[in-house]
């Protein structure tokens, strides 16, 4: 008689509606939303625009103008999917300055970028990888 309650408990929880259920909490090992301004979350975010203006073949050096999404999964590291808009500014790569000196282009110059890229980070043992990443013109 007690496992026919646990069971019948367990599956009016499965059957809650999909709303209610997300509110409950994140399923460990699913992807979960992740806050672009915490600090882990913003080194993230300079490694794909770094991975980013290593592999343009763009003169000028591209900035984040905003995250638009940023997802983390618990694995045995942390997987990121990471969607963000870059545009160009007025810095050459041969300047080899800090993204974050370079002004965004204005009006007609600005050309801008949406891309996802998917990381991989083991925080603990300093180790940070590109899986995969793919843009578009906005």
């Amino acid at each position: 008689m007690w496992g026919f309650g646990v069971c019948s408990l367990l599956l009016g929880f499965l059957c809650l509606p999909g709303p209610l259920l997300g509110k409950l909490g994140h399923m460990t090992g699913g992807w979960s939303p992740a806050n672009p301004d915490s600090a882990p979350v913003q080194k993230i975010l300079r490694f794909c625009e770094q991975r980013y203006n290593r592999g343009s073949n763009d003169a000028m050096v591209y900035r984040m103008v905003r995250p638009v999404q940023v997802t983390q999964q618990v694995v045995a590291g942390i997987n990121y999917n990471v969607t963000m808009i870059l545009g160009n500014t007025n810095c050459r790569k041969s300047q080899n300055l800090a993204t974050g000196n370079c002004a965004l282009q204005a009006g007609q110059e600005l050309r801008a970028e949406r891309c996802v890229f998917i990381v991989y980070s083991v925080p603990w043992n300093n180790m940070t990888t590109l899986q995969s990443q793919k843009c578009n013109p906005c």
